[in-house]
């Protein structure tokens, strides 16, 4: 009924908080914090499970969800490519030049 419908806006409108969240975060050019790059970090991985396991369901037999499909497919890779970004390890460019200009 509608308490379901609520439910889901909500959790549709965390996954997207929470992917908005962490590309800020990956493509922030500013040095973060140890909890700037976990936190995000830990907010995308519900959302890539969800993604995950909602794009295998949306294959079930019965009337297509071409568009559940299509949101699932471009989710995921957005968010395990943020998930990728947040996780490595940035090169510290100021140190890099530096050092190549000392000697």
């Amino acid at each position: 009924g509608a308490t379901m419908e609520y439910v889901f806006l909500q959790a549709v409108t965390g996954f997207l908080g929470a992917l908005l969240l962490g590309f800020a975060a990956a493509i922030s050019t500013d040095p973060l914090p140890v909890w700037g790059r976990v936190l995000p970090v830990l907010l995308l991985i519900p959302v890539l499970a969800f993604t995950l396991f909602g794009f295998a369901a949306s294959f079930e037999p019965g009337d297509g969800n071409w568009i559940g499909k299509i949101v699932y497919a471009t989710v995921f890779p957005g968010a395990a490519a943020t998930i990728i970004c947040l996780c490595r390890k940035r090169r510290d460019t100021t140190n890099a030049d530096d050092e190549s200009h000392s000697g």
